[in-house]
C-alpha cells in the first residue's frame, strides 16, 4: 500500500470514530431527560429485535467487550428494563425485556428517529442509499478478515 493510500485510509478511520463520537453525544443529549444511553437503548433495541439473548451476543451485536455488556445489562436489570432468566439444562442466561423496557424503546425511538434524520438531511435518498451499501461492504470485510 502506498503512503498516500495509508494517509487516506487513517484519515477515513479517523472521520468514521468522529461522526459515531459525534451521533452519539448528539442522541444522549436528546434522550437524556429519560436517563438513557445510546449504548443502552441499542441494547434493549437488540434484545427485542431477537426476541431475547444472552450477554455475549448483545456484546456481538453491539460490538463491545463482553465485560462492558455485562455492566450495561447490570443497569438495565436493576433498572427493571430487562430480566434474565436462566435455563436450567444450559445454565445459560436470556435476557428479554420487561414491560418498562418496552415503554423506554417506545419512548425513545421518535427522539432517535428525529435526530437522525436531522443528521442525515443534507444527504439525497441516492446518497445515503450508497452510503448504506458502501458501510455495509466495509463491515462486511471487516468481518470477513476477522
Amino acid at each position: 500500500m502506498t503512503d498516500g493510500a495509508s494517509t487516506q485510509l487513517a484519515a477515513l478511520g479517523r472521520r468514521l470514530r468522529c461522526v459515531g463520537r459525534r451521533m452519539q453525544g448528539s442522541v444522549e443529549a436528546r434522550i437524556d431527560a429519560l436517563d438513557i444511553s445510546y449504548t443502552q437503548w441499542n441494547a434493549l433495541r437488540s434484545i427485542e429485535g431477537r426476541g431475547g439473548c444472552g450477554t455475549c451476543t448483545l456484546a456481538e451485536d453491539l460490538s463491545i467487550t463482553a465485560a462492558s455488556m455485562s455492566r450495561i445489562v447490570a443497569g438495565l436489570e436493576a433498572r427493571g428494563l430487562v430480566s434474565r432468566e436462566t435455563a436450567c439444562a444450559t445454565r445459560q442466561a436470556r435476557l428479554t425485556l420487561t414491560p418498562a423496557g418496552r415503554a423506554m424503546l417506545r419512548e425513545a425511538a421518535p427522539i432517535i428517529a428525529e435526530r437522525m434524520a436531522d443528521a442525515f438531511a443534507d444527504l439525497s435518498p441516492a446518497e445515503i442509499a450508497r452510503f448504506t451499501r458502501l458501510l455495509g461492504k466495509l463491515a462486511g470485510s471487516i468481518e470477513h478478515r476477522a
